[in-house]
C-alpha cells in the first residue's frame, strides 16, 4: 500500500479541481495500473472513502450520460477496470472534458468539476497511450 498517500492526495486534489486548475493550468488524472488482482480497486476505494464518496463514486461501467453526471459533480469518482473496448470512449471523454475543455451536446455544455481516479489493467493503458492513426 505504498501508493495509498498518492491516490488519496489525488482524490483530495480533485475536490479542489477549479482552484488547482486556476493556479496550475491543469489537473492530473490519476491512473493506477498493473496486472490483475494486485489491489488497485481496493486502493482507490480507500481514497474515495477519505473524500466521503465511496458508495456512489465507484463505477465500473461508463456511458456518455453517466460520464456527464460524474464529471459534472464536485466529488471525485473512480472508474474501475475499463475494458479495452471502452478505452476509446474513456480517452475521448478525457480529451473533451479536462484541461479546460467543454463537453457539449444538443442540450447543454458541461465543464469538468472534478478529476477521475482510474483503475486499469495494462492492456487498457496500452490502448490509451497508443497513437491515433491519421
Amino acid at each position: 500500500m505504498v501508493l495509498l498517500p498518492y491516490f488519496t492526495a489525488a482524490a483530495i486534489l480533485s475536490l479542489f479541481y477549479h482552484e488547482v486548475h486556476r493556479r496550475c493550468g491543469s489537473v492530473a488524472i490519476a491512473i493506477v495500473y498493473g496486472s490483475v488482482s494486485k489491489g488497485k480497486s481496493n486502493l482507490l476505494k480507500i481514497a474515495l472513502a477519505v473524500c466521503n464518496n465511496m458508495e456512489k463514486g465507484f463505477i465500473s461501467h461508463l456511458t456518455e450520460s453517466s460520464s456527464r453526471q460524474k464529471i459534472g459533480g464536485s466529488l471525485p469518482f473512480v472508474y474501475d477496470d475499463p475494458s479495452v473496448n471502452s478505452a476509446t470512449k474513456l480517452k475521448q471523454m478525457i480529451i473533451e472534458a479536462y484541461g479546460g475543455g467543454v463537453m457539449e451536446n444538443r442540450k447543454e455544455q458541461l465543464a469538468a468539476q472534478c478529476a477521475p481516479l482510474i483503475s486499469a489493467n495494462l492492456d487498457v493503458v496500452d490502448k490509451l497511450t497508443a497513437d491515433v492513426p491519421r
